[in-house]
């Protein structure tokens, strides 16, 4: 239930951001994978009309990890200039969807983003790391922990 949840949030997420994009004359895109044992959604901004319709992928290949069972979710916003209040409230509500048995991580977070964050008084809330190996590192780390 719970990683439903988190994935309802995060497809809010990428409908909210084809249906107003941020930043005049640009659109975002988005990817979604696996990789070790975590779900990864990739965002990017991008001027490339071409790359809208990953959008509607990403949203599909989300609906098809409702079967998997992600022992983390990882956020990537290297690629972000910036992100509309819309698409931070879907974000930090699929943090809260994830609680403190998912691990959730926001990587890569740009400096606007960030500073938007902070301003809301949100970024206590999220787990950061500067890009998905680190992310990864840190599941790595803690699990070697708690095995001991």
């Amino acid at each position: 239930m719970q990683v439903a949840a988190v994935l309802d949030h995060l497809a809010s997420l990428i409908q909210t951001l084809e249906a107003r994009p941020a930043i005049p004359h640009a659109m975002f895109t988005a990817a979604v994978y696996r990789r070790d044992r975590a779900l990864i959604l990739d965002l990017c901004t991008t001027a490339d009309p071409a790359q809208r319709c990953s959008l509607a992928e990403a949203v599909s290949r989300l609906e098809q990890e409702r079967t998997g069972t992600p022992q983390a979710v990882i956020v990537d916003l290297g690629g972000c200039e910036c992100l509309p209040s819309a698409a931070i409230g879907c974000l930090l509500a699929a943090r809260q969807a994830a609680g403190q048995e998912l691990p959730f991580f926001c990587v890569a977070i740009p400096a606007s983003i960030m500073e938007t964050l902070a301003i809301l008084g949100l970024t206590r809330h999220l787990l950061r790391a500067d890009n998905v190996d680190a992310a990864l590192e840190r599941l790595t780390v803690g699990e070697r922990r708690n095995a001991r």
